[in-house]
């Protein structure tokens, strides 16, 4: 498309820096669930594993990149309970920081034309907050649900006596601290601020000028649609997303359809690439993330 090839390659750049240092964010918000659980992987293992994902999420259905995670978390940590319970606080500290963005975001921008949005979105964030602050107790709930599938399910050997001796349980201890609740959220927001600023400047680059906050709860929808099992990486779907939303501010079908499509190819699919070579350089060498 002419708007693809007429974009500005300085802004892209920009782009990049802010996607990169937004992966940073994301392995920081990763070892530091880890380590709530007592287990630790280096923050460029943790980095080189969310690069290897977003390889598998070009061809898997939207999401199911997070068993690639807990396959190669799991792996060199042996302890796959307590790495599922560090890796969904992990994700719910990113949804629920994704989200809270997203309604300050659409409560704040003035440009928005769905009022009715606008006036929902300080609720909206109210019992994320609210539920928020609950989840901290989600490797004791895993434990508990562990023992009562051992109690009244029939499970396959190997799970069984596994949950026996404790390798698939998380640790039972104490719940997530509400000190590390708020810093696992507060990175969790630096790593999203990070990834708007990446469309604010990928945008601008196809001479989108939209505001910051339009671009924050857009942002939103787009991950969405990258999560959503219905698009391999989410291709097609966002792009109509696109179109219909930015309809709304006079953007034209070409320059929506051309933002959402550089995303794609110059950072979803180049990310994805980057997963591919470190894969196959782990599996040429036979390499196991290190511990640390």
């Amino acid at each position: 498309m002419a708007t693809i090839a007429s974009a500005d390659w300085p802004l892209l750049l920009h782009a990049w820096f802010w996607a990169f240092l937004g992966l940073v964010f994301y392995a920081y918000v990763q070892r530091l669930a880890l380590s709530r659980v007592a287990l630790a992987l280096p923050t460029r293992t943790l980095l080189k594993i969310l690069f290897q994902a977003r390889f598998y999420a070009l061809f898997m259905p939207g999401g199911t990149n997070f068993l690639v995670k807990w396959y190669k978390l799991g792996r060199p940590l042996g302890r796959p309970g307590r790495v599922l319970a560090s890796m969904i606080v992990f994700r719910l500290a990113l949804n629920v920081a994704l989200l809270a963005i997203v309604s300050l975001a659409v409560w704040f921008d003035a440009s928005l034309p769905w009022q009715a949005a606008r006036q929902a979105a300080p609720l909206v964030l109210a019992a994320l907050l609210a539920g928020y602050l609950a989840m901290g107790h989600v490797p004791r709930l895993m434990h508990a649900l562990a023992r009562w599938a051992v109690r009244y399910v029939r499970l396959p050997r190997v799970v069984q006596q596994g949950i026996d001796r404790g390798r698939f349980l998380p640790d039972d201890a104490a719940p997530f601290g509400y000190g590390r609740l708020m810093l696992l959220l507060g990175l969790s927001v630096a790593a999203h601020l990070c990834e708007t600023l990446q469309h604010v400047y990928i945008g601008r680059a196809v001479g989108l000028e939209l505001s910051f906050l339009t671009y924050a709860w857009l942002r939103g929808v787009i991950v969405l649609c990258g999560t959503l099992p219905v698009s391999l990486a989410g291709l097609g779907l966002r792009e109509a997303s696109m179109a219909a939303l930015l309809a709304a501010y006079g953007v034209p079908q070409e320059q929506s359809i051309a933002y959402s499509l550089l995303f794609f190819s110059g950072f979803i699919v180049v990310k994805g690439l980057v997963g591919g070579l470190t894969e196959l350089w782990d599996v040429m060498h036979k390499t196991a993330p290190p511990l640390s």
